[in-house]
């Protein structure tokens, strides 16, 4: 709701990802595992890749890398790879 970014591309056949903008931290997480659990990037905590979320309403990260609109990076140890 907030700036659509539609492909259903990568989306095993399930039509294009429309999502609700969060309003909370909790809610962010909560679609980080969503998506984890989706696209096999792992449990949190469980040997996968690490999901990180920029906490509302200060978004450090965003502040510093400017994410937005793609709202992710992958990393490598502390460095940013993608």
């Amino acid at each position: 709701d907030e700036w659509p970014i539609r492909s259903a591309r990568y989306n095993q056949g399930n039509g294009p990802v429309c999502l609700t903008q969060p309003k909370a931290t909790e809610e962010r997480a909560a679609l980080a595992v969503e998506f984890g659990s989706r696209f096999g990037a792992g449990a949190i905590g469980a040997g996968g890749a690490r999901l990180l979320v920029d906490p509302l309403p200060d978004e450090p990260f965003e502040g510093r890398y400017a994410a937005w609109p793609i709202r992710y990076y992958v990393m490598r140890g502390l460095a940013i790879e993608y």
